[in-house]
Order: C-alpha cells, then sequence, then structure tokens
C-alpha cells in the first residue's frame, strides 16, 4: 500500500477536490464519517467534501502518524479552518471561529485504494470550539459525574 494512498487522499483534501478523493475509492469502496452518520461511495464521496468546503473555505489537513499492517490501516490527522459557512446538519449558521480538530481512521485498502475506511472525530470538541454550548443533558451528566467521583475521595 506504502504512503502513496495518504499523500494522495491528503493532497484531494487540501485540494478541497472531492473528485480526487473519490478517485481514491475502489469501484465498491466505502468512507463512512462516524461522527456524523455519513457513508459516502465512489460517487458521492464528492459531497463528503463540498460538505466540509461549505462549513469552512480555508480548511487544511495534516497528517500525523500511519500504522500500516499488510492492506489495513490505522491513520490519524489534524483539521485546520475557519467556521465560515453554514452546517446544515446541525442547523448552524456562520460563528467565524476558528477550528482544530483531531481525527483517526481505520481502513482496509485494495489495489492501492480504498476499500473501507471509518473515521472518527470530536463532534462535541468542535462544537465548543464554535461557540455552540454544550446540551442539558450533556452538563447534567459531567455535573452528576463530578459528584459522584468526589465522593469517593
Amino acid at each position: 500500500m506504502g504512503t502513496d494512498l495518504f499523500d494522495s487522499w491528503l493532497e484531494a483534501l487540501n485540494a478541497h477536490d472531492g473528485d480526487k478523493l473519490a478517485a481514491l475509492l475502489t469501484e465498491d469502496g466505502t468512507y463512512e464519517v462516524v461522527a456524523t452518520d455519513s457513508r459516502f461511495s465512489k460517487r458521492t464521496a464528492p459531497l463528503a467534501v463540498s460538505s466540509i468546503h461549505d462549513m469552512s473555505s480555508d480548511f487544511s489537513v495534516s497528517l500525523v502518524s500511519i500504522v500500516e499492517d499488510g492492506d489495513r490501516y490505522g491513520v490519524e490527522w489534524e483539521v485546520v479552518g475557519t467556521n465560515d459557512g453554514p452546517i446544515p446538519y446541525l442547523g448552524l449558521p456562520a460563528s467565524g471561529r476558528t477550528f482544530m480538530i483531531r481525527a483517526g481512521a481505520f481502513g482496509h485498502a485494495e489495489g492501492g485504494k480504498i476499500k473501507r475506511h471509518r473515521e472518527y472525530w470530536d463532534v462535541s470538541g468542535l462544537l465548543a470550539q464554535l461557540g455552540v454550548p454544550p446540551s442539558s443533558v450533556v452538563v447534567y451528566g459531567l455535573g452528576s459525574f463530578s459528584e459522584e467521583a468526589s465522593e469517593d475521595t
């Protein structure tokens, strides 16, 4: 597999080019973003890149680490950008704030292309950076956990 796949993946994202990302998938490849419950195929992969670009016209991705074992991989990266566009799937307007997200994925390549890619990143961390307060359920849950933890000490 080598780093050619990841170099091309990084290039596609940083060029904000969904067609380049689609070209990296096998014909039956899937690209899943667990944080947004989204799944993309070769045909719909350009939507993944356009949705990121729509919420941040200046986003850029830098690779942190790659681990490969045969045709399986784990990859970690950071995304930085400015939220200068709306986030429709969350019903949020542009905040104008900058953000940095750490993310990772596990996947399976076939013939030098992505067969299965499952990506994870911290939605609540992104929302906090954009100034969206946590829901009362989250605040209550954290408060309850903190109170219980303090009773044990």
